[in-house]
């Protein structure tokens, strides 16, 4: 290992990125290693209350799915067993998936498995969704897939059926069974699940398995879901709490939360340098000699391209990164009034708008492509890492992807870095806790809860690295992980919002009026200072 060691610095050094192994990522492997041992506190009763509610709704939900069927002897879970059932017993027509031009006819296609395009391919046989009785039966039965998109386009209650059934179950195997013994083999209800500080290889972005933190959900499912699952997703994050007090800290601890404001757009703004994108990300006003930022990437989109909100979001996180019109109308369930057909059209027209009005990001995912036809295989990311592509061929909005991810996992990494140096060693009792997409938890006596969570906010939007725009971030102090996605709960430091024309500034003591103005649809501008 010493003989690698040596050989890994000497190439480190001639590239130039040593002193990032050294002073970030060594640093950040201790952190983890730290977190892995210290655990995370856990409510084991709640967990156990919430494991006899969600029980009886996953046996429900199953007994739907078999009544629905008229088969009482086939699992949900089976592969095999799904698509026997929907399409072959039952008859379901497969909905179309995408609509293709073959030898000068059109095809309705279903959403096929592997093994369904490999028969396809081994017969030269053409499903069409209008004319499922010419589908052979095994291609029925083993061919088609049963995914949540097709699943979500069924012209039958039993795709919405199984689609509750396995968010229910998903949550319950994933997290309750899961975690429950483990936490009552010990006397400290503490989890301690384990920390991979590049658990994405290919970018070098956190994951953390044994629970995997970063699938337990944050929002809550559509109307369209079982109301008994819609939010139940979420509620399991008020498992994940403080620490009780203890002859240390008998004023106890609490959770600061924070996570950093649409990091992966800024980073793409200061990428591609698009002219658009850097004016509304460097919006600000002066209130009470104070900056706040107030651009809105998503309110900008919404008006220059007179789209709903909901479609400016999902355009700008979907378009930057590559995805083709059929596959964001997919994503997006546009589906053409009255059929189960995508509206492939619109939102092609979307993505043109999208690109006409942010022209920098197009240019930049051209300039990759030249530079990858030219032999390029090396983009770097902000920390002077970079990613090495091995295929043939790559799409260039991955690379641009790549970029992004990696650069934004360079930038929190810093942040725990720094913090750890630098603010843990001055609180005793102040320690990491889980780091989820942009979002970090740290552990906090109460005796210094303020101080702290002004640090970890300041030291989030600290500018290491030279970017063209600021980085923002929320801090929340919450004695559950829940209460970080509360609206209720105030931020920490100051908040800005423009309401009928006036600028005011809102703090943990007029909290309650910036939320009421905020449900209200009052708010015409808001930021962070």
């Amino acid at each position: 290992l010493f003989k690698l060691a040596r050989y890994a610095k000497k190439r480190l050094d001639k590239e130039g990125t040593w002193e990032w192994v050294y002073k970030v990522e060594h640093e950040v492997l201790r952190v983890c290693i730290q977190a892995e041992i210290d655990g995370m506190p856990m409510d084991l009763d709640l967990l156990k209350s919430k494991q006899e509610v969600l029980n009886p709704v996953v046996e429900d939900l199953k007994n739907r799915i078999h009544e629905l069927a008229g088969d009482w002897d086939f699992k949900p879970s089976s592969t095999s067993d799904l698509p026997r059932v929907i399409f072959g017993d039952m008859r379901v027509p497969p909905p179309v998936f995408e609509i293709r031009t073959i030898n000068g006819h059109d095809y309705h296609l279903p959403n096929t498995n592997k093994w369904g395009k490999e028969y396809c391919t081994e017969n030269n046989f053409i499903p069409d969704c209008r004319k499922p009785d010419d589908m052979p039966a095994e291609f029925r039965e083993r061919g088609l897939s049963t995914s949540k998109v097709t699943l979500e386009l069924l012209e039958h209650p039993i795709g919405q059926a199984v689609l509750d059934w396995r968010v229910a179950d998903k949550l319950r195997s994933t997290y309750l069974e899961s975690m429950i013994p483990i936490l009552e083999a010990t006397d400290d209800s503490v989890i301690h699940a384990r920390f991979k500080s590049i658990g994405a290889k290919a970018t070098g972005r956190f994951s953390i398995v044994n629970p995997n933190l970063q699938t337990l959900p944050s929002r809550g499912k559509g109307r369209e879901y079982d109301e008994r699952v819609q939010r139940f997703g979420p509620t399991l994050r008020e498992t994940f709490v403080a620490p009780p007090p203890d002859e240390e800290f008998p004023e106890g601890y609490s959770l600061v939360i924070s996570d950093l404001s649409q990091i992966e757009l800024r980073l793409i703004a200061h990428q591609t340098k698009d002219k658009k994108l850097l004016e509304v990300y460097n919006e600000y006003v002066t209130v009470e000699d104070q900056t706040h930022y107030t651009g809105d990437i998503h309110l900008a989109t919404q008006t220059s391209m007179n789209v709903p909100r909901k479609a400016a979001k999902a355009l700008n996180f979907g378009m930057c990164y590559g995805v083709g019109g059929a596959k964001f109308a997919r994503m997006n369930c546009m589906l053409i009034p009255g059929t189960s057909l995508y509206d492939v059209d619109t939102a092609n027209e979307y993505k043109r708008g999208f690109f006409h009005t942010y022209q920098g990001i197009e240019s930049y995912t051209n300039n990759l492509k030249v530079a990858w036809y030219d032999g390029q295989r090396n983009f770097p990311m902000l920390s002077g890492r970079y990613r090495h592509w091995l295929f043939d061929r790559v799409a260039p909005s991955k690379i641009l992807n790549s970029q992004i991810q990696g650069s934004a996992s360079d930038i929190l990494k810093l942040q725990i870095a720094a913090f750890n140096r630098h603010v843990v060693p001055l609180y005793p009792g102040l320690r990491f806790a889980l780091q989820v997409h942009d979002e970090l938890a740290y552990i906090c006596p109460n005796k210094y809860i303020e101080e702290v969570s002004w640090l970890v906010k300041y030291v989030m939007e600290f500018p290491f690295m030279n970017l063209r725009v600021p980085l923002l971030a929320g801090a929340k102090i919450c004695k559950s992980w829940a209460c970080a996605a509360d609206d209720n709960v105030p931020e920490v430091g100051v908040q800005f919002a423009r309401i009928n024309g006036e600028d005011k500034l809102f703090d943990e003591h007029n909290w309650e009026e910036f939320v009421a103005a905020d449900e209200a649809g009052i708010i015409e501008l808001k930021g962070a200072a």
